[in-house]
């Protein structure tokens, strides 16, 4: 039933409808659906991309941090097994073995990084210290090796080392590298390196960049494969989160990254492994972002979608929804019995082709018409010539005129002359097998003809005749200016007691000869006369019907009668007849 109902909708839609509804569903969703999950991809392999970037320079950071503790690991060795370390811690040391101690102790102290101090400790006591700071001695060193401590050698975490500049004294945070001092079995003393955390972060640091690069990040940490913290940028919770990955070996890989929150911040955690010392080196910052930009790349698409749709949309309304409608137009209007070919620009395409045979059709369809229609004329015309021939006219104007000189002999002039008309006008009118006749003789049976509706109407109705004698010699279909004047005084002034004017004119206008009746009467609805004449079926103004289609069937234009009238009154017909002019005299030209 849906499936019905659908169709049915799409089916009652117009061709554009169509096409707009085809093209949001087969091209422009599909698109924007496609551009956002490439937005989406896209988005993805940025932030994989700048992570695995960042990671890089965490590598680096790595590689720099094991190089710094490898150096005072080295360091360490050489000095513990130098004599003149060992004699210090026996206090059995010459001034040659201090120098010399001295010397060794700075020159280890410049090669290592960060380095603060190198110091010989035995019991707790400082005996012999170098580097760019000093120790506080009076203070406790817990991280001496002693004996039975197990580990020769160790890091121990990061605390604070008073350390002592004239009378000044400071605190800094310090990782140290502690190395047992051996005789034989016996642990005598410890080389201990002091290296600034500080320092260690400065250096490790420039490797992420600018000072928006800076901000992004929220703390650093070395932790040992212990999960003691051996450094920290500063004191975050976020501490915890990488000691259970490392509780739960999620850390598997030596180099990665994964997402945590720091309160409500989302951060991505960077890690990178040392692959000496066995350190993780972690780096927390924010978590980069691509929204903007998708959401930017995202508009692009809808933007350029809905672009192609309404170019696309527009193409095909010009090229192939118009022709169609107009198409439809056309059909239409032939339905109505506009039967006429029209000339338009068309495509030299499928619908050009069909609108082209479409009008050549239309054409072919007048023609058959007005030969249907011109041979239905012909035939009723000699069905009425028969009907009046059998009549035998000579007949009928013999007795009229006998009639018409009875009155003269009696001197009744008024009766004879109305008898003399009357007999014109039925000779005229008689006469057959004449479709046009000269506008002269035309003239003359106008005025026989109005002569009698004085006769008839009396002083009631003036008639006014305008008609240049030049025109004589040009023909006009017979019996057409006498409809119009018989129903402008029928019609228009039969009620009128007085002052009924009616006005028949004729000029010339290029090809065309303009007629002109023109009546003061009370005038009629132009627009319910119109639909009377294009009712076929109608009884009603039979002439105006008449005459124009006497006039289309006579010139190739549609408009050959125009009708006005008014509401104050008066009505006014307005005829345009192609004309033929006459060759020679013999036909009665002056």
């Amino acid at each position: 039933m849906k499936e019905k109902k659908i169709t049915y909708f799409f089916r009652n839609l117009s061709v554009f409808q169509k096409m707009i509804v085809s093209l949001s569903v087969c091209v422009i969703i599909p698109s924007i659906i496609l551009g956002m999950l490439v937005s989406m991809r896209v988005v993805r392999l940025s932030e994989k991309n700048q992570y695995e970037a960042q990671i890089n320079h965490l590598i680096t950071a790595e590689k720099d941090l094991e190089g710094i503790c490898t150096r005072a690991e080295q360091a360490a060795a050489i000095l513990v097994n130098e004599s003149s370390v060992q004699a210090i811690i026996k206090k059995k040391a010459s001034v040659m073995d201090y120098r010399y101690a001295a010397d060794l102790m700075e020159e280890n102290c410049k090669n290592i990084k960060c380095c603060s101090s190198i110091a010989v400790l035995c019991n707790g006591n400082v005996l012999f210290q170098r580097g760019e700071r000093y120790l506080y001695e009076e203070a406790e060193f817990p991280h001496e090796k002693e004996a039975g401590s197990g580990k020769l050698s160790e890091w121990s975490p990061e605390q604070k080392i008073i350390f002592r500049h004239g009378i000044s004294m400071n605190e800094r945070k310090q990782i140290v590298y502690s190395t047992a001092v051996m005789e034989g079995i016996n642990i005598i003393g410890s080389i201990n390196i002091y290296l600034d955390v500080k320092e260690i972060l400065k250096d490790i640091m420039p490797y992420w960049g600018t000072e928006d690069r800076e901000q992004m990040v929220i703390h650093t940490a070395v932790i040992t494969e212990d999960g003691a913290v051996l450094l920290q940028s500063s004191e975050e919770e976020i501490m915890t989160q990488y000691l259970d990955e490392m509780k739960n070996n999620n850390l598997k890989n030596t180099y990665g990254y994964f997402p945590t929150k720091v309160g409500k911040k989302e951060c991505i955690v960077l890690h990178a492994k040392c692959g000496t010392t066995g350190w993780y080196l972690f780096q927390t910052e924010k978590r980069v972002t691509f929204y903007n930009m998708q959401i930017a790349f995202m508009g692009a698409v809808i933007f350029f979608c809905i672009l192609f749709g309404v170019f696309y949309g527009m193409v095909q309304n010009k090229t192939i929804i118009q022709p169609l409608q107009h198409l439809s137009k056309r059909m239409d209007a032939v339905k109505n019995g506009v039967m006429e070919k029209k000339r338009y620009e068309i495509a030299h395409d499928e619908i050009g082709n069909v609108e082209d045979g479409f009008e050549d059709m239309v054409e072919e369809l007048q023609k058959l018409i007005n030969e249907v229609y011109i041979q239905t004329i012909k035939t009723k015309d000699a069905e009425r010539e028969m009907l009046l021939a059998k009549m035998n006219p000579h007949f009928l104007y013999n007795s009229l005129d006998s009639i018409h000189w009875l009155a003269f002999r009696n001197k009744d002039y008024e009766v004879s002359e109305q008898l003399e008309a009357l007999a014109n006008v039925y000779r005229h009118i008689l006469q057959f097998g004449i479709g046009k006749i000269y506008i002269e003789k035309e003239v003359e049976f106008i005025e026989n003809y109005l002569f009698l509706l004085e006769c008839q109407m009396g002083e009631k109705i003036e008639f006014v005749v305008d008609i240049p004698e030049e025109l004589y010699k040009y023909k006009i279909p017979k019996l057409i200016v006498q409809p119009l004047i018989e129903n402008a005084v029928n019609h228009g002034l039969r009620e009128k007691e007085d002052g009924g004017k009616v006005i028949i004119a004729m000029k010339k206008k290029k090809q065309d000869i303009i007629i002109t009746v023109k009546d003061n009467g009370v005038g009629c609805d132009i627009k319910q006369l119109w639909e009377v004449i294009h009712d076929s079926k109608s009884n009603e103004a039979f002439a105006l019907r008449n005459i124009g289609e006497r006039l289309r069937l006579n010139s190739d234009e549609e408009d050959c009668m125009e009708l006005y009238s008014s509401e104050e009154g008066g009505f006014t017909a307005i005829l345009t007849v192609k004309v033929e002019e006459c060759k020679n005299e013999i036909d009665g030209c002056r």
